[in-house]
């Protein structure tokens, strides 16, 4: 496995950030703004528009390992060990077992849906985000009907802003979902409106950097996003989704099993698996066209960027994974003669077994019929999917063109119009004076360097993204720029001769400013997490810190 990374869709899009990020950790930079070192470098935008947090155990995994290929697994499998303590930890607050806390992180990230959409098709951003789902909906209980721990919702939010924008929705939908039941059950009062209150203005709080950098992009020109599709489209019957997990995809033969185990022992189950159970089923049903009326409302308005209403199913797969360790674990645990000892012993392997191979069938599946790359060319096509990348030809995805899928994400909406600019952009084209002149730029941390010479004095226009944040100097001596009709730097009146033009990326004020409110709020959060103190003042509950 460590020889080749097979594709899923995203791969190429997201190894070409976690090679960025690493050649900018490497320079002593820990946030880059825009692209440099990767996605042909252009300075695109895709880092202030798209959450970087989980590139960086990707990008350390690179800076960490000579083998490409073994540094990417190796921040995958970091990513995982992640997820599973944060699962681990929360699922334990809620059980107030241990086992059952054991079998949560297992199952919940190890289960088919993860795990397919992480090596099969490369989701990594959305997948990434799941691990923080925990502790939005810990955090949301607590509020609720616990301990009123109202920070681990807002470090949860915070922290899936800060990897995948559309999974806020989607969890921001799932705590919706939970106050309308509580509401319903007349389980909400002044104090617990006061701490989602709370929540909310420290999540706003904490994820200013992100959202700062967000709109500063926007600022900019108009943008381009991911592709937009509509969601009536791709919506799925119930009998497929059925099939599929039968045939080990979805939610997988293991946790169809278990379910129709925890069916036929409803009885044994408690009231709140039984709600969350109904929860589950509720999510797997609205990417059906049960739901139809509501997807089509999605489609005319701007939420058609969810594109797939199957990324709710990772909602059930939270839901199902508490119903299948609560009636599991009631099941071993009911007796404990020698022989139901062996039982549990021979359900336990039978189970990791069957666990093991659903894994194994996806890792198969995705690298199947897979191509290897070839150093590119102006005129090579990178393949939509079905490709292997070694050691070797790493650089080809990365360091050299990248035309594969994302790779126009976030460009300039000018930029996109003609597919014959396009790919001039993508192999660093300039226009001097309206001929065309090949660049060949020099990166480094929020910035670019030409080396060039001009035969006529005239306009410059460079393959570089436009921005209002740009420092341009020539020859060492700042120069004004516009924004080209290709939604690029251009150089007005720029003489002839040799040049050295370097273009600079500069934060806002206002983005600095919501990095350090960013960071002051995080320890916040942390202190409340480990050191907080109840002091009850008048029937009601103070956190000193």
């Amino acid at each position: 496995m460590s020889k080749n990374l097979y594709t899923g869709i995203d791969m190429g899009f997201h190894l070409n950030r976690a090679y960025d990020l690493a050649k900018n950790l490497k320079n002593g930079n820990i946030f880059p703004f825009i692209t440099t070192y990767s996605f042909n470098h252009l300075g695109a935008q895709i880092n202030m528009a798209y959450g970087l947090l989980p590139v960086y155990p990707l990008a350390i995994g690179l800076i960490l390992f000579k083998n490409s290929v073994i540094g990417i697994y190796f921040g995958i499998g970091l990513i995982q060990v992640i997820s599973a303590l944060l699962s681990y930890y929360c699922s334990l607050k809620y059980f107030k077992n241990y086992q059952k806390a054991f079998f949560f992180a297992l199952i919940y990230i190890y289960s088919i849906f993860n795990f397919s959409f992480m090596i099969g098709s490369f989701s990594f951003g959305e997948i990434s985000a799941t691990a923080f789902l925990p502790l939005i909906v810990y955090g949301t209980y607590s509020i609720l009907y616990g301990k009123n721990e109202w920070w681990y919702l807002a470090m949860g939010m915070s922290l899936t802003f800060y990897s995948h924008l559309l999974s806020v929705l989607i969890y921001s939908i799932f705590v919706l979902v939970i106050l309308i039941l509580s509401i319903v059950d007349n389980n909400f009062t002044v104090q617990k409106f006061k701490s989602f209150l709370y929540a909310i203005i420290s999540t706003i709080l904490m994820s200013s950097f992100y959202m700062v950098n967000f709109f500063t992009m926007l600022s900019d020109q108009k943008m381009s996003s991911t592709m937009v599709v509509n969601t009536t489209a791709n919506e799925m019957k119930l009998s497929n989704i059925i099939i599929q997990s039968l045939d080990n995809e979805l939610f997988g033969t293991f946790f169809i099993l278990i379910i129709i185990v925890a069916l036929i022992n409803w009885n044994k189950l408690s009231n709140n698996s039984k709600i969350i159970f109904i929860l589950g089923s509720f999510f797997t049903c609205f990417v059906t066209p049960f739901f139809d009326f509501f997807w089509k409302i999605i489609d005319k308005t701007p939420l058609k960027m969810i594109q797939f209403p199957y990324r709710f199913l990772v909602l059930s797969t939270f839901c199902f994974t508490i119903v299948i360790v609560d009636i599991t674990t009631t099941l071993i645990n009911r007796s404990n003669t020698s022989k139901v000892q062996l039982f549990k012993s021979s359900i336990l392997i039978c189970g990791l077994l069957l666990a093991t191979l659903s894994w194994s069938t996806t890792f198969i599946r995705t690298k199947s019929n897979n191509v290897a790359l070839t150093k590119p060319t102006l005129s090579s096509q990178l393949p939509f999917n079905n490709y292997k990348v070694d050691a070797t030809t790493f650089k080809y995805l990365t360091n050299y063109y990248y035309n594969g899928v994302g790779d126009t994400d976030y460009w300039p909406v000018k930029s996109i119009k003609s597919s014959y600019q396009k790919d001039k952009l993508k192999h660093n084209f300039a226009y001097s004076s309206n001929k065309e002149l090949l660049t060949h730029p020099i990166a480094s941390s929020n910035k670019v360097t030409y080396v060039l010479k001009t035969n006529n004095s005239g306009d410059l226009d460079l393959p570089f993204f436009y921005s209002k944040n740009l420092k341009v100097l020539v020859n060492g001596k700042k120069y004004t720029y516009e924004n080209s009709n290709r939604g690029t730097v251009k150089l007005v009146t720029l003489p002839k001769g040799l040049h050295t033009i370097r273009i600079l990326y500069q934060p806002t004020v206002i983005s600095r400013i919501a990095a350090l409110l960013s960071i002051i709020t995080f320890i916040y959060l942390i202190n409340c997490i480990l050191l907080h103190k109840k002091i009850r003042e008048n029937g009601s509950v103070k956190y000193f810190v």
